[in-house]
């Protein structure tokens, strides 16, 4: 049973094992990288007007682009613009793979609608 006057000391020894234990590491192992490209915002007023139209726009290209592309269930489909093939997910995401092994993929988050929407981009 433990008395008032003993408060104080389990209060201090609980926060030194709560301090003294350290905080959970994501692990990293051969699945795990970081990931290559950029990304853009649509000029509609994003990021100072709440009722815009903003649409954050990714490229990925490299090791993470390659992961996506050859999970995509849809059947690969030649494509001009990359010299290669393409596969897209609903037309949301898309994906090439160059005729030199080269990986990208292009999707877009729309901030209004909350939902991911096809990348604002060109060949």
């Amino acid at each position: 049973m433990t008395h008032i006057r003993d408060l104080p000391l389990t209060i201090a020894i609980v926060a030194i094992i709560a301090i003294s234990i350290p905080a959970p590491v994501i692990a990293q192992d051969e699945s795990s990288s970081k990931i290559d490209g950029i990304f853009y915002l649509t000029e509609n007023g994003c990021g100072t007007d709440p009722s815009a139209t903003c649409v954050f726009n990714a490229q990925l290209q490299g090791g993470a682009a390659k992961v996506l592309y050859e999970n995509m269930k849809s059947a690969p489909k030649p494509d001009a613009c990359v010299d290669g093939l393409v596969k897209s997910d609903d037309d949301k995401m898309i994906c090439y793979k160059s005729d030199i092994d080269h990986y990208q993929c292009f999707f877009g988050y729309d901030f209004a609608k909350k939902q991911i929407v096809r990348a604002d981009f060109s060949c």
